[in-house]
């Protein structure tokens, strides 16, 4: 270590300036720490043997008393640890383990009744006979049905036919024994209107009644000359001769009907 004396001024304080090694800063540490270690043993050596309570009476009050020799000294009493709680539990559940389960009485078995036999499902293949046999049964119950009210139609048409029949030929009129019609006949055919209409007015120059009726076939117009007429078949001589009296041929009979 060096020591150096720094010259002051007047009027300051003296300074000094000291500098040490390496080696002397370990040495230093190390002394301080083996003075430091000696005071801490002396110290816990001097508090071992120091008894305050016999020098202040005070604190002998208040210190418990050494027990005397010879005497027995009780234990404190021990905190159970956390695992020692459930141990009554352990010997609970232990007890109740070894202890024989009390047998209950057996009931008294019922006989069983005896399940229905399932029936028999029939074949793929004969129950698509089945269901075929079925539907052409089904079919011909429908035709016969239907051919039933179609001869009951035809039946009601047939007698309302025969009715009408019935009724038209009461009420026809009959003139000397012989039933009265409507004829209608062709009489001639134009193409030109004009002409086909100034014949059907010497036609009924003769008393007879007649009219035009147009029609197209096969893309020409034809104008037909009709003659109508009411009378008994052998009435229509006298219609005939008054055609041909007028230049007309046999005439040609369109329809017939009563008269009513």
């Amino acid at each position: 270590m060096n020591q150096k004396k720094v010259p002051a001024r007047k009027g300051e304080p003296r300074t000094y300036s000291y500098t040490f090694s390496l080696p002397q800063l370990v040495g230093l540490g190390g002394g301080l720490t083996a003075a430091l270690t000696v005071f801490f043993v002396l110290g816990i050596l001097i508090g071992r043997g120091y008894r305050p309570e016999a020098e202040v009476p005070e604190l002998a009050r208040i210190m418990p008393a050494p027990p005397a020799p010879g005497s027995v000294v009780q234990e404190e009493p021990k905190v159970l640890k956390p695992e020692e709680l459930h141990y009554m539990e352990q010997l609970t559940q232990g007890s109740t383990a070894k202890a024989p389960k009390a047998e209950k009485p057996k009931a008294e078995e019922k006989p069983k009744p005896e399940a229905a036999k399932p029936e028999p499902k029939p074949e793929p293949a004969k129950a698509k006979a089945d269901d075929k046999a079925k539907a052409e049964e089904k079919a011909k119950a429908i035709e016969a049905v239907r051919a039933e009210e179609k001869a009951k139609t035809e039946a009601a048409a047939k007698a309302e036919a025969a009715k009408a029949a019935k009724t038209a030929k009461a009420e026809a009129k009959v003139v000397n024994g012989e039933q009265v019609f409507d004829y209608v006949y062709q009489a001639a055919a134009f193409r030109e209107r004009d002409q086909a209409q100034a014949l059907a007015r010497r036609v009924e120059s003769t008393g007879l009644k007649a009219s035009v009726e147009s029609a197209t076939e096969n893309g020409t117009t034809w104008h037909r000359v009709v003659v109508l007429y009411r009378g008994t078949p052998s009435s229509t001589d006298t219609m005939r001769e008054k055609l041909y009296s007028i230049g007309l041929g046999r005439p040609i009979m369109k329809s017939k009907q009563p008269a009513r």
